[in-house]
């Protein structure tokens, strides 16, 4: 066997291992999708908090939803924002404050939060 030959080989073994990794750091949709974990709740609460000035103890999730949002921006980029256009795992939380409904998306770790 020629070293062109050995050469695509290696070439093509690296490039499938690569694609299987990356595939492999995607991560998985939630068990219950209806069910947000504490710390994403925390995270959307205190978005929502930081915005109106509403006490994090005043309020409930009432509704959690995961989902795929169209960019790092959750769907929710400014105008003159820059927004990665990949898409973004995560979840919309509707909570109740003070008798409001509030939404809230975040990514998949509560990293990002933004309020519709």
């Amino acid at each position: 066997m020629d070293w062109r030959k050995t050469k695509m080989i290696v070439a093509a073994v690296v490039v499938m291992g690569l694609a299987l990794a990356l595939s492999a750091c995607e991560p998985a949709p939630p068990e219950d999708p209806t069910d947000a974990p504490p710390e994403i709740e925390e995270a959307a609460m205190m978005a929502l908090s930081d915005e109106t000035g509403i006490a994090m103890e005043e309020m409930e999730v009432v509704d959690a939803q995961w989902t795929e949002w169209p960019d790092a921006c959750l769907g929710l980029g400014e105008p003159d924002e820059a927004c990665a256009e990949v898409i973004t795992p995560g979840w919309q939380l509707t909570i109740l404050a003070e008798g409001e409904e509030y939404v809230v998306r975040t990514d998949d770790l509560g990293a990002e939060a933004r309020i519709e």
